[in-house]
């Protein structure tokens, strides 16, 4: 059994927008497989948001935009390939 979702672009976005501004501080996450969308999909979203979104493990760093610092949420051993990345 397949489910397909579909979402209706123009007005999630403006919901995340309005979401947003009434969430100071906000911080976007953007880990696994981007909640079903992907994260090529939802990365440049959170970037609009924050200058610092959380991903799930040092191994989607590379999925970071340049601009934006990556808040990690796994713990690791071994350092990030990224010396802003905020370790937790």
């Amino acid at each position: 059994m397949t489910l397909r979702l579909s979402v209706y672009r123009a007005p999630w976005r403006a919901h995340i927008a309005e979401v947003a501004t009434q969430t100071p501080g906000l911080l976007p996450v953007v880990k696994g497989n981007g909640y079903g969308l992907g994260q090529a999909t939802l990365m440049p979203i959170a970037a609009e948001l924050s200058g610092t979104i959380a991903i799930g493990s040092v191994h989607e760093l590379a999925g970071v935009p340049g601009d934006v610092t990556p808040l990690v949420l796994t713990p690791a051993l071994l350092a990030p390939g990224r010396q802003d990345a905020i370790m937790t």
